[in-house]
């Protein structure tokens, strides 16, 4: 997915730890640089502070898994550190404003093409108007040369104004 959007630190641990399906074995004592993957997307970062955080906020969870039913485990319970559901959440909340993101720049760059279209055709129309009104003129007093100035100068100005308006921008 296009990433549009600057990714928080912590989310981007996160989305780590939910991508490469992290889950590990927790102590009160844990070494989080131990189970911290190397990844491009943590370079730069402090993942492991993050990580711990992440663990306060409840973002990632302790969970109790049942090792009861497996004969080769020497104990019954294990506890392990995974991506919570409060986590998997704002993973996917993120996701949805990504979506959205691109969705609505893509709506933008529609609309600005009908824009610019709206405005070519008025620009048209106006030219169209004007010279037909010009030559339908048939007055003596003003000179046709003056008349086609005039009218020049109307479309010379209205194309700037709208040209200024942002009306005529391709994007």
């Amino acid at each position: 997915m296009d990433k549009l959007l600057d990714e928080p630190d912590w989310l981007t641990v996160l989305r780590i730890f939910w991508e490469e399906n992290i889950g590990f074995e927790y102590s009160p004592d844990l070494e989080w640089e131990e189970h911290v993957p190397e990844h491009p997307d943590l370079e730069g970062i402090d993942a492991a502070e993050h990580a711990q955080n992440l663990l306060r906020s409840g973002h990632l969870g302790v969970e109790e898994l049942d090792l009861r039913y497996n004969s080769s485990a020497p104990i019954d319970y294990l506890d392990i550190v995974r991506v919570s559901d409060k986590g998997l959440q704002a993973i996917r909340d993120r996701e949805t404003l990504e979506i959205q993101a691109k969705f609505e720049r893509e709506q933008s760059i529609k609309s600005n093409k009908v824009n610019s279209a709206i405005g070519y055709l008025t620009i048209g129309l106006l030219i169209v108007t004007l010279s037909d009104m010009v030559l339908a003129t048939n007055l003596t007093w003003i000179p046709t040369q003056a008349i086609l100035f005039v009218t020049l100068l109307l479309v010379l100005g209205l194309i700037y104004k709208i040209s200024k308006s942002g009306l005529l921008d391709t994007y």
